[in-house]
């Protein structure tokens, strides 16, 4: 496949893409389409992609042709947890005795 043909291949991927391409390689491992050499080779590409088509490389062969543009420029939903919104932080301290987590 030829990723200069992809739309927005040049574009800055985000936080929440490279987060979504790594859960998808971690699905493929459980899903017996990859192995954990794999993954290991993958997910270090995932986690600092630069560009979408960093992204595109890696998910090329676990994600259908037409779907992938959709899969990697697809803005996952953040979680209602602590830590998700301003409204709700987590805080963590911590110190010499150990750490612990404040809030719900």
């Amino acid at each position: 496949m030829d990723f200069r043909d992809l739309p927005d291949g040049r574009l800055r991927a985000t936080a929440q893409q490279r987060d979504h391409a790594a859960a998808i390689l971690r699905e493929a491992v459980v899903d017996g389409r990859l192995n954990v050499e794999e993954l290991n080779a993958r997910l270090p590409t995932a986690l600092n992609a630069f560009t979408r088509e960093y992204l595109y490389r890696i998910l090329d062969d676990l994600v259908p042709a037409a779907e992938l543009p959709a899969v990697v420029a697809e803005q996952v939903p953040l979680g209602d947890g602590p830590g998700m919104r301003w409204e709700n932080p987590l805080l963590i301290r911590s110190g010499w005795s150990g750490h612990a987590q404040e809030g719900a």
